[in-house]
C-alpha cells in the first residue's frame, strides 16, 4: 500500500482487466491508492472512527506519515501506527470482498475487524509499556 503496489481498479483498467474503473467501495470516483486509503467516503469513516478510539483528530491525507511525525512516546506511536495499519488492510479486504462476493460489508464491520487485529498485536507487546502508555491504551479499548 506504501509503495502503491496494489492492484486497484485505475491499474486493472489500463491493462483491459477490468471493464470499469470505479471505486467499488463507494462506486462514485476513480478507485487509485488515494482515493481507496485516503478519500473514499467509506474508508474515511472506518479511518475517522479509528482515530476517535485513539482520541487523535486526524489529517484528510497521508495519515501514517502525520502519525510517524507525531512528537509522541515511542509506544504510543507504534500503537496508533498499529490500529490505522489493521484499518488499511480491513478497507482492502472489504474491497476484494465487494469484489469477489458482490456485496459490500458495512464500515462497522472493517472497524471491527481492524480493532480486534490490532487488539492481538498489542497484546502482545502490552507487558512492555509504562504505566502512562497502558492506561491510555486501555481507556481507548485497544488492549485486552
Amino acid at each position: 500500500m506504501v509503495r502503491n503496489a496494489m492492484q486497484v481498479k485505475s491499474k486493472l483498467f489500463q491493462l483491459g482487466i477490468s471493464p470499469d474503473y470505479l471505486c467499488l467501495l463507494c462506486g462514485v470516483a476513480t478507485e487509485t491508492h488515494v482515493h481507496l486509503f485516503e478519500q473514499c467516503v467509506y474508508s474515511r469513516s472506518v479511518l475517522q472512527e479509528m482515530a476517535t478510539l485513539c482520541q487523535i483528530t486526524i489529517p484528510s491525507m497521508n495519515i501514517l506519515q502525520w502519525v510517524w511525525n507525531q512528537k509522541w512516546a515511542k509506544a504510543r506511536k507504534g500503537i496508533v501506527l498499529c490500529a490505522f495499519t489493521a484499518c488499511y488492510y480491513h478497507i482492502w479486504m472489504m474491497r476484494n470482498t465487494a469484489r469477489v462476493e458482490l456485496h459490500l460489508p458495512r464500515p462497522a464491520i472493517a472497524l471491527h475487524q481492524a480493532r480486534c487485529s490490532a487488539k492481538m498485536r498489542i497484546n502482545v507487546l502490552s507487558s512492555q509499556l509504562d504505566l502512562c502508555t497502558r492506561s491510555w491504551l486501555e481507556s481507548i479499548d485497544l488492549c485486552k
